[in-house]
């Protein structure tokens, strides 16, 4: 799964380089903050990237998220526990007559990284251990078109096919550069 899911990734961003150098395009980046419902249970902030291609018909969407852990349960004092989700989507918009917002769809290559380390006892022995998963997201949300280069915009997502069962709901900002 993980080399479909590389290929995949790097035939997507392929795709789109392709259609940029032909095409014009439109480029927004920006910051979000979420929380996940799921098995990780914690808040993560991150940054979402919107690539738009005249005459393609989906917007491409990559992203990183990375997960304030919070609260693990018996975790020993020592231990340390790093979380992080890098996305690639493709998103389809659906224009409505009024403008004023823009619902949207899409699905993608979810990976999930977590890391976790022991820095030992007395002894100053120390482990660490790590887990990549792979999974298809599926998402939607809306962005809301306001006069200016900021876009605010709200989602939900989900991550299946990994070992994490994840739903994401986040908002943030989208500027235009």
């Amino acid at each position: 799964m993980k080399k479909l899911a590389s290929v995949l990734i790097l035939a997507l961003l392929f795709v789109g380089a392709q259609h940029a150098e032909a095409q014009d395009t439109g480029l927004e980046i920006g910051p979000r903050i979420g929380y996940d419902l799921g098995d990780l249970d914690d808040l993560f902030i991150g940054v979402e990237g919107r690539i738009y291609i005249d005459d393609f018909p989906v917007i491409i969407s990559p992203g990183f998220d990375f997960y304030l852990v919070s609260d693990v349960p018996d975790v020993p004092d020592g231990m340390s526990v790093n979380r992080f989700a890098i996305d690639a989507n493709a998103l389809y918009e659906f224009d409505l007559e009024d403008g004023s917002i823009t619902p949207y769809v899409g699905a993608g290559i979810g990976i999930i990284r977590q890391s976790v380390s022991f820095d030992g006892i007395d002894n100053g022995f120390g482990i660490s251990g790590s887990t990549t998963e792979t999974g298809v997201n599926l998402l939607g949300g809306t962005t809301f078109d306001l006069d200016g280069p900021v876009r605010p915009f709200v989602q939900a997502k989900t991550n299946l096919g990994s070992n994490f069962t994840l739903f994401n709901l986040s908002g943030g900002v989208l500027i235009g550069l």
